[in-house]
């Protein structure tokens, strides 16, 4: 073999090398998982002036009182500016800089839009081992919501019976998992009315930046939470599709990749709860090795949902495509060096 075509091929084994160690060390737990141990929900903005913030049950909460845990960020307005006047916003790392809500801050709206019995259950659901929780908001109509209700259960009894949880690799670090409840397929739908009157607050964060007026109120729609209280999309009737359910449901049950949580779709709702605290506290720890803790990073990562799901193309997979064409070609490259030099000797 002619020496100048050695270190073509040397070149070509490395990056081949590379690519196959990238892969082997991919990250092999599920996503509702990694989403339950790592993933630390988005603040919500209150925007008040001095003296609402200093309301008992306000101030407690943001002095940190009872180990309270809110995903919440409050920031103090000019007493003159807009006296007596409060404003919610969404996280900006949701997307858009979105007002939720307006108005005079009392003790009742601040309880009303930090808990609700719904976002209740949803922490109990997550915690006791439910991989994710359907949320079907009622119309009111009875045979379009008993339609919904019935697509869910059929698609989700489906994807139960069907689908594997991806094996953990155990020598992984990537893959080291929190304590927490036993890693289970369980899917479950909670139905709430469009107008409970306690879970206002909670279903237009549920509807997402995008507001509850964008999904039409004479159809229920359906979305679905994960993690700690992450919401993956939220869909009326005409995008609820089996194909749809199948699909978002099978995502989080598969194995994260290398992917940064605020590239994927989704937004995080406004809960009381102390996750770490209560992950500790589970009846049943899970750990892969339990002398090293689970890590925690500040990027995490998750590949990206299905084209139904969301649309919009990521960093990740255009990464990934042109790692491939490169891979391609140069095992084109290499395979005609190679038959030449064959040829030659």
């Amino acid at each position: 073999m002619s020496s100048r075509y050695i270190p073509v091929l040397w070149l070509i084994a490395i990056f081949a090398g590379l690519l196959a160690s990238v892969d082997s060390r991919a990250c092999s737990v599920p996503v509702f998982r990694y989403a339950l141990d790592r993933w630390m929900p988005d603040a919500y903005r209150l925007e008040a002036d001095a003296k609402s913030l200093a309301i008992g049950a306000i101030a407690a909460d943001l002095r940190g009182d009872q180990d309270v845990r809110l995903n919440i960020q409050a920031t103090p307005l000019v007493d003159n500016a807009a006296p007596g006047r409060a404003t919610l916003r969404f996280p900006m790392e949701s997307g858009e800089s979105t007002d939720l809500w307006q108005g005079a801050l009392t003790a009742g709206d601040y309880q009303a839009f930090t808990e609700s019995p719904a976002r209740k259950e949803i922490a109990r659901r997550l915690l006791a081992g439910d991989s994710a929780v359907w949320v079907l908001v009622e119309s009111g109509r009875a045979q379009p919501d008993q339609d919904s209700a019935k697509l869910l259960d059929e698609q989700i009894a489906d994807v139960e019976k069907t689908a594997v949880l991806p094996v953990i690799q155990p020598d992984d670090p990537t893959s080291q998992i929190g304590p927490g409840p036993k890693m289970r397929v369980k899917f479950s739908v909670l139905r709430v009315a469009r107008d409970a009157k306690d879970e206002q607050f909670f279903l237009a964060m549920l509807a997402g930046p995008g507001g509850l007026s964008a999904l039409p109120a004479d159809q229920p729609f359906a979305a679905l939470v994960f993690g700690r209280g992450r919401v993956l999309g939220a869909w009326s009737p005409e995008k609820l599709t089996p194909q749809l359910i199948q699909q978002a449901s099978r995502f989080l049950l598969a194995a994260c990749s290398c992917e940064a949580k605020h590239l994927n779709p989704g937004w995080d709702l406004l809960m009381r709860v102390n996750w770490d605290a209560e992950l500790a506290r589970g009846d049943e720890t899970v750990t892969v090795a339990a002398e090293k803790p689970a890590p925690v990073a500040a990027l995490e990562t998750v590949t990206y949902v299905p084209a139904e799901v969301n649309r919009s193309s990521t960093k990740s997979e255009k990464t990934w495509m042109t790692i491939s064409l490169v891979a391609g070609a140069a095992l084109f490259i290499g395979t005609v060096i190679a038959i030449r030099v064959r040829r030659r000797a």
